[in-house]
Order: C-alpha cells, then sequence, then structure tokens
C-alpha cells in the first residue's frame, strides 16, 4: 500500500464516526466471522485481500473490532480476596483472537484492531521460527509506528520491559523484539500500550486483559504497528451486558458458588465414581490457569438410562430474545462428550427440555453429546441463542449434568470460558 492510500486512510478515520452497526455490515457473517464479547468483531476481508473501509483498503487477513471492556469484564465474587491486579490502561479481551489457528511456518497472519482511538495492525508468525523456538509459555513483541511522535509497549512483569516503536511509514521496520514468558500457573501479566498524549505526557492507553494474553500469544512472534494514532473515537461503547467467567479468582473473576454439589432438583441415576464437578489450577485451561473439571463413572446395566447434574452459579439473569450462552468443553473420552451446561429458570424449566440447539444445529440436551463427534483432548465452542427457547424467564442456576443413556464406563473432561451476553455474541 503506497503512501497516499495510508494518508487517504488516516484522513478518513479522522473525519468519521464508523458505528457498530457499520462494522457488523462489513462481512460479519463470513467464515470466522462473529462477535465474541467485548474482545471484538472477526472478520476476513474480501477478494482484494482487504476490507473496504472509508473507501480505503487496510491490508491484512482478518479484521477484529475491539471496544473497551467494561470492569474489565470480571464480577468480584463475595468471597473473593478483594484485591485484584489492575494494570494500567483500557483492558481489552481477545476473545476474537483466542480461536484463530496458529500460522504454519513461513506463513504470517495480519490483522488490523480497531480500538477505541488507534488502529493497530498486528502480524503473527509461528514460534518455531523464532531463535531459539518459542515455548508455548512465551511470546516476542515488536512495535513499529507510522507516526513521528513516540510510542511503546511495556511487559507489566515485575522486571518491567519495554520495547519502543521504531518509525516505519510502510510498517515495514520494527524495533528489536522482546522476549516474554508467563507460565501456566501464572497468567497474569501483560502488555501496555503507551502514547504521550496532552503536553507530551505519557498515557497507558490498552492492555490486553491478563488471563487471555498468553494463552491467546504463547508460542508465537508477534509484531505490532501503531498504524493510526487518534481517529476521532470512531468504536462506539459497549452496549448489553454480560456474565462471563474463565474462574480467575486471582482476578476476581465470578467463581462458582458450589462445588461438587449434586443440584438438589435433580436425581442421580447409575453414576458413580464418585462424580466430581469443581475448579481446578492447571495446564490445560483455555483461558487462564484455571477451569471446570468434571468426571465419574456410569455403572452397570448398561441399558439402563445414567445422568447426574451438578449446581454450579447462582443467579438471577433476565432473558430476553436476543440473550446467548456460550461456552467451551474438553471431553476427555467419548462419555465426557455427553455432558453440558443446562440452565434452571426461575418457573423450573430447564434448558434441556426445549428444543434449544447449538450452533451446529445438535440438541442442547447433555444426552445427545453435542452431535457425538466433537473431537477429544481439544477445546470445541458450545453457542446456543438461548433466548429463541426462554425469552422472558429468568435463570436461576447453572448447572452441569452428564446425561449417558445405555452407557457405562468412565467420563471425564473440563469446561472453561463462560459467558451468557445479551445480545447474543455467537
Amino acid at each position: 500500500m503506497n503512501q497516499e492510500r495510508f494518508d487517504g486512510l488516516a484522513r478518513s478515520l479522522a473525519t468519521s464516526r464508523i458505528s457498530r452497526g457499520r462494522m457488523l455490515k462489513m462481512g460479519a457473517t463470513a467464515a470466522l466471522g462473529s462477535v465474541l464479547g467485548r474482545g471484538g468483531l472477526l472478520w476476513p476481508p474480501g477478494p482484494s485481500r482487504g476490507c473496504s473501509l472509508d473507501s480505503q483498503e487496510l491490508e491484512c487477513d482478518f479484521h477484529i473490532y475491539a471496544p473497551p471492556a467494561q470492569e474489565a469484564g470480571v464480577t468480584k465474587n463475595a468471597g473473593g480476596f478483594g484485591r485484584c491486579p489492575r494494570p494500567p490502561g483500557t483492558p481489552i479481551y481477545l476473545d476474537g483472537l483466542l480461536d484463530l489457528p496458529m500460522p504454519a511456518v513461513g506463513e504470517e497472519q495480519r490483522i488490523a484492531i480497531y480500538l477505541e482511538e488507534d488502529i493497530l495492525r498486528l502480524n503473527l508468525r509461528n514460534g518455531a521460527e523464532a531463535n531459539p523456538p518459542l515455548g508455548p509459555d512465551e511470546t516476542t513483541v515488536a512495535l513499529a509506528r507510522r507516526q513521528a511522535w513516540d510510542k511503546r509497549i511495556t511487559w507489566t512483569a515485575p522486571q518491567g520491559q519495554t520495547v519502543w516503536g521504531t518509525r516505519s511509514i510502510e510498517c515495514a521496520n520494527y524495533s528489536a523484539p522482546m522476549r516474554l514468558r508467563d507460565p501456566w500457573y501464572s497468567r497474569q501479566y501483560t502488555i501496555v500500550f503507551e502514547k504521550p498524549k496532552f503536553l507530551g505526557q505519557w498515557t497507558s492507553m490498552y492492555h490486553w486483559y491478563p488471563p487471555q494474553f498468553m494463552s491467546c500469544f504463547g508460542g508465537k512472534i508477534t509484531s505490532y504497528c501503531w498504524y493510526v494514532d487518534n481517529w476521532n473515537n470512531p468504536v462506539d461503547p459497549p452496549t448489553g451486558r454480560s456474565f462471563r467467567t474463565s474462574f480467575e479468582n486471582y482476578y476476581c473473576e465470578r467463581m462458582p458458588d458450589w462445588s461438587n454439589s449434586l443440584d438438589p432438583s435433580e436425581s442421580i441415576h447409575n453414576v458413580d465414581g464418585p462424580p466430581y464437578c469443581e475448579v481446578i489450577t492447571g495446564s490445560r485451561a483455555r483461558v487462564g490457569r484455571t477451569y471446570l473439571r468434571y468426571g465419574g463413572r456410569a455403572t452397570p446395566p448398561r441399558d439402563a438410562a445414567h445422568f447426574c447434574y451438578f449446581r454450579v452459579f447462582n443467579l438471577q439473569w433476565p432473558i430476553t430474545r436476543d440473550t446467548g450462552l456460550i461456552y467451551y468443553i474438553y471431553p476427555k473420552d467419548d462419555l465426557g462428550r455427553f455432558v453440558g451446561l443446562d440452565l434452571l429458570c426461575t418457573d423450573g424449566i430447564r434448558l434441556r427440555w426445549t428444543d434449544a440447539v447449538d450452533q451446529n444445529g445438535h440438541r442442547m440436551h447433555p444426552m445427545f453429546g453435542h452431535g457425538g463427534d466433537i473431537p477429544l483432548n481439544q477445546w470445541s465452542p458450545i453457542k446456543c441463542h438461548i433466548g429463541r427457547w426462554l425469552a422472558g424467564r429468568t435463570i436461576e442456576r447453572i448447572l452441569v449434568g452428564f446425561d449417558g443413556r445405555a452407557s457405562e464406563g468412565w467420563f471425564s473432561g473440563n469446561i472453561d470460558d463462560i459467558k451468557i451476553t445479551d445480545p447474543f455474541e455467537g
């Protein structure tokens, strides 16, 4: 892209306000295009390898709309520690990037990130190309800037490394990268984007939500270009409401109200082990360092019904026609597929009693096993527009249920990253 096109893009962005609705029209229904939490709207480009934006093109493979999160998206638990880390700057979720596959060796992914008053272009490469190669808990960060005035990125770990942007009009020359490590048992550090503002005072603008940072960028080489500065705040603030948790108590996320507690309104039938449903810390977390673990044993006879339901969260959440549910599941064995979230409403109706289906058209009742073909030993999203079936009701409890009809043997797996959003973000 030549200098004239760069300047044209900057001028058009500085003089226009692009609403969220306008963003949604620009390819949100394409493959991989979806609104995912406060973290962004992700969509691939058109045939010209770029998405049209006010008659200009920001050349990239994907675009992510990333408005600021509200209160870092966390809900303090009454039983929590009450003291939580708060890096400087506006917290930004990385939901729109977490599901992108690792780039192949020798290939590069380019992503445009539209923030509150800036545009970043992020280049991702496979960490195997680094010297030495990057591990899953490591990333490198380099920075370029198109503007004459400085920019910098600071690592929030105690050593506090900082990388300064190298000026490059074409976003081709980057600073020497800083190598960062945050192991799975930590997942509490992130990077902060900083720039001088009024009277040249350095200001912390944004930071990636810490529990997601290394989960998203671990094993990847990252290069940021500060593409546009002060583009007249064209991104609207987030609207709607959401309940979300990745079970990160150290970051004051909402923690379960019960652990290993069978729901008193449900019965247990032909399941022992004993069955369990609890939060643990481990390296298999999709986000951060903790997740919900479930398991048990379906006992003989094989042709009998086998089910049990655990209560996890207690909440009062009114459901509208736009309400949606998203969570991720990691079955470890075949019977582990026959586990899922269920919602108990104040009038006694359960989500599983309805005809609700997920994004693949599979029934939300655990007994259908999410179609029976979701992969083992990896995270898979489950998304349901629950407002189509439960609008007008109120969620009283979130349950985790196993329902393996005509089965026998052990079941186990994990659940992470639960979101109830209004509007639906699937």
